[in-house]
């Protein structure tokens, strides 16, 4: 069976400035060619539509300009994504959540902070990489998602570097995994742990606050009442 994947490439989008939302669409965790894309953004659970019409196209890769006029406030937006395959002419519709922020969220986790755990692993990467950016990626959105879940909202975070400890085991978690050849072996063990230790982390985060959206931090909360998921 034929799987169609549609990422967006990062959840969070600046209010009143220039930005756009990318998408990357895969067909069996292949690049697959589109001839077209179209959305509609509506804002979340509500019908009214901010922005709607025809997304550009480089062969996989949607993108969805904004000017940083659509919005008259900070909050969560869903996207309605329609792209037709230039072969066959399928179409594929998907549906996106996103948080329009005044500020985004970054990580500080490099390759040289990965070194200070484990200063052997860079003898351990893949031959296909030369760095661990693509892990530490995966790994600041996975966090990211999961605080989402958690229920804080991405327009009342102030620094995504309280989230960088959390990102680190996240990464040498998704990095072990990758290692694993076998359900018993080293790397299966050191996944274990990894994610031990990242659901700790998880679970202890104190995080600053901005209920008015302003940026800046006016309450703090720890994140140990609340079960994050993996």
């Amino acid at each position: 069976m034929s799987r169609i994947s549609v990422k967006l490439e990062s959840r969070q989008l600046l209010y009143g400035q220039s930005d756009s939302l990318v998408f990357t669409t895969l067909l069996n965790g292949e690049a697959v060619a589109l001839s077209a894309a179209s959305f509609v953004v509506y804002w979340e659970g509500g019908t009214e539509i901010k922005k709607s019409g025809n997304a550009s196209v480089a062969t996989n890769v949607v993108t969805i300009p904004f000017d940083g006029t659509e919005f008259d406030d900070s909050g969560m937006i869903r996207v309605l994504l329609s792209v037709t395959r230039s072969t066959g002419g399928q179409v594929w519709k998907t549906q996106h959540l996103c948080h329009v922020v005044y500020h985004k969220l970054v990580t500080d986790v490099d390759d040289d902070t990965l070194k200070n755990y484990f200063p052997n692993l860079v003898s351990q990467i893949w031959t296909t990489q030369t760095n661990y950016q693509k892990q530490i990626d995966q790994a600041f959105d996975d966090v990211l998602d999961a605080v989402y879940r958690a229920g804080y909202n991405g327009s009342i975070l102030v620094d995504g570097g309280e989230l960088n400890k959390a990102v680190v085991w996240k990464t040498f978690s998704i990095i072990f995994m990758g290692f694993m050849k076998q359900p018993d072996d080293v790397w299966a063990f050191r996944y274990a742990e990894m994610e031990k230790k990242y659901t700790e982390i998880m679970s202890s985060i104190v995080l600053n606050l901005s209920p008015d959206e302003s940026g800046a931090p006016t309450e703090t909360v720890n994140t140990g009442p609340i079960r994050f998921a993996r």
